[in-house]
């Protein structure tokens, strides 16, 4: 059972750990609850890693798009401030901001999505989005990789996206070989 100090307020963080942490005490405590949990849990650790090594345009479908050619409109970087009422300092976020416009057919769209999953840059961070601005100048011809089935979706880079994916896997795989180790240490020694 959690117990809680009525005299301290809780973060909605801590108290997901703790109903965890919580929630693994009672299923340790039944072998087959245990069991069913871990199967589980290799079975969802199989599906990602095949997701993400064997078929990772479903997580990230840009790197299978056509292209077509387009035309930097507009390039800056955002900034944007969070303010936190706690005292500490805001956190300053900069983005890229990159328009561009590109044909597909007969149709003229305008877009400013570089990448999916494109990093936000914190606080002093502000050279990386520099960086991405400066390679995106107004005026230049660039490619565009567009959504055949919607084209009013595209992306200037696919391949970011896949770079950042690629760190899951080591995760995925060790938690995969931690719950057959487990498995196999609890329920065959």
């Amino acid at each position: 059972m959690i117990k809680l100090d009525k005299s301290r307020v809780y973060r909605p963080s801590e108290i997901y750990l703790m109903l965890f942490i919580e929630l693994f005490h009672n299923i340790k405590k039944s072998r087959f609850w245990s069991l069913f949990f871990l199967v589980l849990l290799l079975i969802a650790d199989f599906f990602a890693v095949r997701a993400l090594v064997y078929n990772g345009h479903i997580i990230n479908p840009s790197n299978t798009w056509p292209s077509t050619t387009g035309k930097i409109l507009s390039s800056s970087i955002c900034k944007e401030i969070e303010y936190v009422t706690s005292g500490n300092r805001p956190t300053v976020y900069y983005i890229p901001k990159i328009t561009y416009s590109y044909n597909v057919g007969s149709v003229k769209y305008t877009n400013d999505t570089i990448s999916y999953m494109m990093p936000v840059f914190v606080n002093d961070k502000i050279e990386p989005a520099a960086s991405i601005v400066k390679s995106y100048p107004v005026g230049k011809v660039v490619k565009v990789y567009y959504n055949p089935s919607n084209p009013r979706n595209a992306v200037l880079s696919p391949s970011v996206a896949n770079g950042i994916l690629v760190l899951y896997i080591p995760v995925i795989i060790f938690l995969f070989v931690v719950t057959l180790v487990y498995i196999v240490k609890v329920y065959l020694t």
